[in-house]
């Protein structure tokens, strides 16, 4: 233990945010992933550098204190993380730049009232294209507006546009590594809203699971932090105890 200032203090290992979620959301498990981040094989193709923002390391046996040249003797594991740049920002959008809505919450009851998007799609690139595509310069559009198109099927189409994001994602990873992706694991604002959620497993074709706990990064915070420090000596025990929401299984077509 270093000495500072006369004083002992202990050490610990630290997490960088966009990384925490992953562990409380107990994604440190074989073919289980998560909205935006997913686990892969232990080799990992040169041509997923091109697709996602980055790859990230863990060890399932000390999660806060692995990274890729760690010495340690426990296993690690590999994940790919792939950045969608304009999701919950896009509901923003529709409430403070359009004025179509008045809360994130209407989009839900909006979406509902149509029985599809009345062939309209929008392209959520307002800030450029995330993972797979990496292009700054693409901009944001609708596309097949006609003149029956109504608020609620501009409301729906955003929201299709999220879970069309998510899926390019899971596709690029599948495309990657040995095994498909089986499950995806959610949270944040924008899990609240039921008619998205439904809508991700069903162009997914995979359940889409939502916990109790929303936000993820405070738990996997907590989750790393009790770890290293001896408080919790079994990661597989404390997600065991997820407590879990609900599970969104894809509908029958």
């Amino acid at each position: 233990m270093p000495v500072y200032l006369g004083s002992r203090f202990p050490l610990q290992p630290f997490w960088e945010t966009s990384k925490l979620p992953c562990l409380g959301r107990g994604a440190i498990v074989p073919d289980w992933s998560n909205a935006l981040t997913a686990q892969a094989a232990s080799s990992l193709p040169t041509r997923v550098q091109t697709l996602f923002a980055q790859t990230i390391s863990f060890s399932r046996r000390s999660p806060g204190l692995s990274n890729l040249q760690s010495q340690s003797q426990s296993p690690i594991g590999y994940a790919l993380e792939g950045s969608m740049f304009t999701t919950g920002a896009c509901i923003q959008w529709l409430r403070d730049g359009l004025g179509l809505i008045q809360t994130a919450a209407e989009t839900e009851s909006l979406a509902t009232k149509v029985n599809d998007n009345g062939g309209v799609y929008f392209v959520p690139a307002l800030s450029g294209l995330g993972a797979p595509h990496w292009d700054m310069s693409a901009r944001g559009a609708f596309l097949g507006i006609t003149g029956g198109v109504q608020r609620e099927h501009l409301v729906r189409s955003v929201l299709e546009a999220i879970a069309f994001q998510v899926k390019e994602v899971v596709r690029a990873i599948n495309e990657d590594c040995a095994a498909d992706v089986k499950q995806l694991k959610v949270d944040g604002g924008a899990c609240e809203n039921n008619f998205l959620m439904q809508f991700q497993a069903d162009v997914l074709g995979i359940p889409v699971e939502r916990p109790v706990m929303r936000d993820s990064t405070v738990q996997g915070a907590a989750f790393a932090a009790g770890l290293v420090s001896g408080f919790w000596e079994s990661y597989a025990e404390l997600i065991g105890n997820r407590p879990i929401d609900r599970i969104l299984n894809p509908l029958p077509r």
